[in-house]
């Protein structure tokens, strides 16, 4: 459990910086620890800037324990970071997977990954208990859950070397690689065996990069070295070491690293190949044994596996002898031997081990051919390259093409000279002239729009050993500038022979650029955008007589809140700092008025036509009035209430559009007009307005996690028209009470996402400073 991992078609996805990826999600979740503005606004405030890099972590577990008696678990995982002094600190939690033994988590959870320190994670999984599933998981309480259990790893450097030899062209082919020391910051890697043949000569200099491991295939270039293999023998004799070096992309120059790469062990040794044996005149005597028990039967019955069959057809003891031969397929349609494997005897099922090796011609694509034979054993005793394939048997042919399956992935330069991935592309198979889906990029992705980006063509290998066909460095600027002219730009490459920058004849297009400024929540708030409070209080009979202590609307005389006061009084003393008159519009439902008739939309101050009432002191001194003049009725009925507030939201846009409205409905009940509700949020999910809904008292709420369509399906009419989007958050107070979480934290969650997916749909940007000001001060 713990390791990030997909098969090969998840690997070839785009991931990060696609425009189907949710904005509002990823700054609205406060367990996807990513980008949030008030977080940013914070340390920015005191001068502070985030020191470390942020990761993500994709969970996974199998064969977990099944609590459930008639399903299987509902399993979530909860990451902590294991500290000093042993405690653990939550980091955050996954989604609950429904009905799994072996989930595979969506949600990321966001660590904070400081470089050359040891961090022991611990994972924690629980199975969710159903009537939960309602909740958001950053709500549940762990005590109440079945504890599956649990693992552990630590998050350090998983480092590796990879050796490659400088070519004539002035590339390089990599030659071998060590294995993955983990969680290791000073490792020792087995012995290698290099050959001449890999490495050329003494001479030859060698490319050693070092690499920290990553199980997606995006290896981190730690450093590198270029020697020969006589200048690793030097380090070996001198006891000494030889720093890393790692290239900063943004003043092109080498910068040498604190570690060093250290040669404990070296031997040159003369290697003599089988064909070095034979052509100085070894032999291979060949010996045979054969089983000529009975139970193999009698030989003249077809059945027996010694049966010598007329028609020549061989037995199990004479199977083909097969061998594979590779060829190129030319232009001309002719075939080109490549090479040949060995002849393996007795076999038709055979795992070649002699390898053949082919030049990969990157921006070609090369189709090969492969053969395969049935040697005669009269030809046994020859070396295969000598082998008259006309003399053998064929038993078949297979075709495939060597071509590229290219993608892109783009990184930030930092201010130390490194880069950060940000992003990359999804694998266009087999094509040399791909076209890539559309990226969207934040600035906070790129930086600014003349920070320079490396953007890199890998052909991709599912290994996770992608090559680098090419790159290119540009900024933001000069992408749009590629657009604006429809020219393209030469991809180069680094010569590790001479260190210059190899022109390539493959270029990037940008077939479409559109530069957009977002505006973040801070941003309208700041430029004078107000929110607008107002509040609708359920007066159904099932909450109980107001006299009885018992009821949901008891007044204290302690002077304790109810459920109905305190969301009144938590929520409210923070959406009045966004309102400048602080008027808030406060009503009721579900009850027997003045005049004696039930109304599911009455004014809470009991007048018949001012329905706003003077700050959060004044919605709590109505709502005290009414409970002494207004008999508890019913049914539950949020049609009329919700339609008001559209109205009142819809009318201000006739007039200004920098407020927004929020509703807060409290409610014990179960909805009697569901539909009708459904309709009034759809016809208002055009509108600026929010709509946070409290649930009190211990009734079923499952029909208000329908309204806030947080399981991604958004809200239908019964005409069929489907939400723009989603307007509602539901919180039961039963689930927030006593909790270190408040109903305020758990109620705006949401909202910041909820406003700028407005704002955004209807491309309103925040007053310029000066307006905002002179607004505000005549106000």
């Amino acid at each position: 459990m713990g390791n990030c991992f997909s098969d090969m078609q998840g690997g070839k996805q785009a991931v990060g910086g696609v425009q189907q990826r949710s904005t509002v999600a990823a700054t609205s979740d406060p367990n996807n620890a990513g980008h949030n503005d008030a977080v940013e606004f914070f340390y920015r405030s005191r001068g502070l800037q985030q020191l470390f890099a942020q990761i993500e972590l994709s969970l996974s577990a199998s064969d977990l324990l099944d609590r459930d008696i008639t399903s299987k678990s509902d399993p979530m995982a909860v990451v902590y970071a294991k500290q000093r002094d042993g405690k653990l600190k939550e980091l955050g939690r996954t989604e609950v997977v429904l009905n799994s033994l072996n989930p595979n988590w969506i949600e990321k959870v966001t660590v904070t990954f400081q470089f050359e320190i040891v961090q022991p994670l611990v994972f924690h999984v629980y199975d969710v208990d159903t009537k939960f599933h309602n909740l958001p998981v950053k709500m549940l309480k762990l005590e109440d859950q079945d504890f599956l259990g649990e693992a552990t790893c630590v998050l350090a450097e998983d480092p590796f070397l990879r050796i490659s030899r400088i070519i004539e062209s002035g590339g390089s082919v990599p030659i071998c690689k060590t294995e993955v020391v983990n969680n290791n910051l000073n490792p020792t890697w087995k012995p290698l065996c290099l050959s001449m043949q890999q490495f050329g000569s003494n001479d030859n200099p060698l490319i050693i990069e070092c690499f920290d491991f990553n199980g997606s295939g995006n290896h981190v270039l730690i450093g590198k070295l270029q020697k020969s293999i006589a200048d690793l023998g030097k380090l070996h004799e001198g006891r000494s070491g030889s720093n890393l070096t790692i290239t900063s992309s943004h003043h092109g120059h080498e910068k040498v690293l604190k570690g060093q790469l250290f040669v404990d062990q070296f031997r040159e040794k003369e290697q003599y190949s089988f064909l070095d044996y034979v052509a100085s005149g070894f032999e291979l005597n060949f010996m045979v044994a054969v089983d000529f028990t009975a139970s193999n039967g009698d030989p003249r019955n077809p059945d027996s596996l010694h049966y010598i069959d007329p028609s020549g057809r061989l037995n199990s003891y004479q199977r083909s002898d097969p061998m594979a031969v590779v060829y190129a397929k030319q232009r001309d349609g002719k075939l080109k031997e490549l090479g040949r494997t060995e002849v393996v005897l007795n076999s038709l099922n055979p795992n070649w081990i002699e390898k053949v090796t082919v030049t990969f011609q990157f921006e070609i694509v090369q189709p090969l051919v492969f053969h395969v034979y049935d040697v005669d054993t009269k030809f046994h005793n020859l070396p295969v390259k000598m082998l008259k394939l006309e003399d053998q048997d064929f038993l078949g042919e297979a075709t495939c093409v060597l071509a590229e399956d290219p993608f892109l992935r783009i990184s930030r330069i930092i201010e130390s000279g490194g880069s950060v991935p940000i992003c990359k592309t999804e694998v266009v198979n087999n094509n040399l002239n791909p076209t890539w889906k559309p990226l969207c990029l934040s600035m906070q992705q790129f930086g600014s729009n003349d920070n320079p980006l490396i953007i890199e063509c890998f052909d991709f290998n599912g290994s996770g050993n992608h090559v680098l066909i090419g790159k290119l460095q540009k900024s933001i600027a000069d992408l749009g500038k590629l657009h604006e002219g429809r020219s393209g730009s030469n991809l180069t490459i680094t010569s590790s022979h001479h260190g210059h920058e190899k022109v390539l004849k493959g270029q990037l297009f940008v077939d479409q650029f559109r530069e957009k400024e977002q505006y973040s929540f801070l941003d309208y708030v700041a430029s004078g955008f107000e929110l607008n409070f107002m509040v609708a209080v359920d007066f159904t009979a099932s909450n109980g007589d107001p006299r009885n202590p018992d009821s949901l609307h008891y007044i204290d005389p302690s002077g304790r809140l109810n459920s109905y006061q305190r969301a009144i009084m938590e929520v409210g003393k923070v959406i009045q700092f966004y309102d400048t008159d602080k008027r808030f519009p406060a009503w009721g439902f579900g009850g027997r008025t003045y005049d004696g008739t039930i109304s599911h939309r009455f004014n809470l101050n009991g007048s018949a036509s001012d329905f706003e009432v003077e700050g959060v002191d004044g919605i709590m001194a109505a709502y005290a009035s009414a409970l002494r003049n207004v008999a508890l009725a019913g049914p539950t009925l949020f049609g009329q209430v919700i339609n008001t507030a559209a109205e009142i939201a819809g009318q201000s846009l006739s007039y200004n559009n920098n407020k927004y409205f929020v509703l807060l409905i409290i409610t014990d009940g179960v909805l009697t007009d569901l539909q009708e509700t459904k309709d009034a949020l759809v016809r208002a999910s055009d509108l600026p307005l929010s709509i946070l809904i409290v649930g009190v008292g211990g009734a079923d709420f499952g029909q208000m996690e329908v309204l806030d369509a947080d399981n991604g399906q958004r809200l239908e009419s019964s005409t069929g028209r489907v939400a723009t989007h989603d307007i509602v958050q539901f919180v039961p107070m039963r689930d927030v009470h006593d909790r270190q979480i408040s109903v305020v934290q758990a109620l705006l969650e949401e909202l910041p996402g909820q406003f700028l997916t407005y704002m955004r749909s209807r491309d309103i940007q925040p007053r310029p400073f000066h307006v905002a000001q002179t607004g505000q001060t005549s106000g």
